[in-house]
């Protein structure tokens, strides 16, 4: 009888379950989080901050909001707001959401950052739509996010704390992609 000797690298390669690879080859291995509307699965080297009123966390721009905050280790960030009223801030860019009959959110919207000037409705431009303010500059990158599904409203920002790049947004939109309204 003749032994077969396999290498032990392969070996472990069949006995180690493997993480998944997206295309792109990133681990797109996540954890879901369940909340009384929606469920979102982020990455698993992503943190979890829960806040609120009582809590010493505050939204960008200094709001307090209730909701949850997940960051990412190079600063990527999601914040969700459900139940906040739906209009317009100031970001670096704006997206909308369309929500299938299942509940999935998909993003809708170019990766770019703004390159406009606010404009309020006057007597010149009366019938004109007014256009937040662009923060393009700030050092740090945010989208904001407005839909209505399930009878629900969501505020979702996204974006880097650390650096704003429109490279980053395909990464944050990913993870709100993951999301599914109850």
């Amino acid at each position: 009888m003749r032994v077969m000797r396999i290498p032990t690298a392969v070996l472990l390669a069949l006995l180690v379950p493997q993480a998944a690879c997206t295309s792109d080859g990133a681990p797109s291995q996540r954890k879901r989080h369940d909340f009384p509307t929606y469920s979102i699965s982020v990455p698993l080297t992503w943190t979890r901050v829960d806040y609120g009123p009582n809590s010493s966390h505050k939204g960008p721009y200094g709001f307090i909001w209730q909701g949850v905050r997940f960051e990412g280790p190079e600063g990527e960030y999601v914040d969700i707001s459900p139940d906040l009223p739906t209009d317009l801030q100031g970001a670096d860019s704006w997206l909308n959401a369309k929500v299938g009959s299942a509940g999935e959110v998909a993003t809708v919207g170019d990766n770019k950052l703004c390159e406009r000037e606010p404009q309020k409705p006057g007597p010149a431009n009366a019938d004109a739509p007014y256009i937040p303010a662009c923060t393009r500059g700030d050092g740090r990158l945010d989208a904001w996010l407005f839909f209505e599904g399930r009878g629900h409203g969501y505020v979702i920002t996204m974006g880097n704390d650390k650096r704003e790049r429109a490279e980053d947004l395909p990464t944050v939109r990913k993870v709100v992609e993951t999301m599914k309204l109850k």
